[in-house]
């Protein structure tokens, strides 16, 4: 943001930098929070940054990447009034692993097969599930290639 301020022989240029942490839109502020995909399926808790300082949050069970949450009157006040606020939104950001270890490999495999079970004796279009199988396929998909390639390279 740039302000000119003018007078007759005076000139006041303010330049205001972007924040690590905050982003900003008029009174409404955004940070953005990573969480496991552990927490994004099952919920939880989570601590983020505030104006006023950090406060624990809960994630709501079946959050999806990018969904926001809005804390209410914790953004910034709004132009003219010192009582009135915006509000403080919060990005989930879920983090997917890279890597997982043998029991987790079935673990996430049996979850994909019981999802798989699940809809194929019952609808369950548009429920957060069905998105959220889709991810655990691909990330069992993903980790069986990966495997299977570095058993070939290993062995040749």
């Amino acid at each position: 943001m740039l302000i000119l301020i003018s007078s007759e022989m005076s000139y006041c240029c303010i330049q205001v930098a972007e924040d690590p942490i905050f982003a900003r839109d008029g009174a409404d502020v955004y940070v953005e929070s990573n969480i496991t995909f552990t927490q994004a399926i099952m919920g939880g808790k989570v601590v983020v940054p505030t104006l006023s300082g950090k406060v624990e949050v809960k994630i709501p069970k079946g959050v999806q990447h990018g969904q926001l949450m809005k804390l209410r009157g914790k953004g910034l006040p709004r132009h003219g009034f010192l009582v009135d606020h915006g509000d403080q939104y919060i990005r989930f950001r879920i983090n997917f692993p890279t890597v997982v270890n043998e029991r987790q490999r079935a673990i996430l495999e049996e979850f994909a097969k019981e999802e798989i079970n699940h809809e194929n004796n019952a609808s369950s279009e548009g429920h957060w599930s069905s998105s959220l199988l889709n991810g655990f396929a691909c990330i069992v998909y993903i980790l069986e290639m990966d495997n299977r390639l570095y058993q070939q390279l290993s062995t040749a």
